[in-house]
């Protein structure tokens, strides 16, 4: 799968994630937790593909 999401707000990642993945979404540490409910508030700046999942490294900015 040829995914391009790193950078992208997690809210956009979200549209161009297959549905059929299960989600494992990782904060950085200093993450606040209140930004977990803004989603546009929140990157994407790795991520990783492995059999019917994908798990998500974000960070606010």
């Amino acid at each position: 799968m040829d995914l391009d999401i790193i950078g992208l707000p997690l809210k956009e990642a979200f549209d161009l994630i297959d549905e059929d993945l299960s989600i494992n979404i990782v904060e950085t540490k200093g993450t606040n937790k209140r930004f977990i409910n803004e989603l546009d508030q929140l990157r994407v700046i790795k991520f990783d593909i492995k059999d019917n999942s994908i798990k998500i490294i974000v960070c606010a900015f």
